[in-house]
């Protein structure tokens, strides 16, 4: 698979999820990139104590994957 071709169905993705919210195609996206989380989480680990579990930090980062990607974010009302 060329890099051109994953690029494309990236952006198919993200075209879908913003018109549409569906949480199948959020789902992709957040597998898409967590290998992405694993190579920060090791960076970030690096400049850390050797207290801080590096296997802490990658499921950290892949908990917060879905809370990036989603849900639609919407208006908001002010708040009084």
């Amino acid at each position: 698979m060329s890099v051109q071709h994953l690029e494309t169905e990236l952006d198919e993705l993200w075209a879908v999820y913003k018109s549409r919210g569906n949480p199948a195609v959020r789902d992709r996206l957040v597998l898409q990139y967590a290998p992405l989380v694993k190579y920060v989480a090791g960076r970030v680990r690096s400049g850390l104590p050797a207290s801080v579990d590096g296997a802490d930090l990658v499921s950290d980062g892949v908990i917060g994957l879905p809370g990036w990607a989603g849900p639609r974010r919407t208006a908001r009302s002010p708040t009084s």
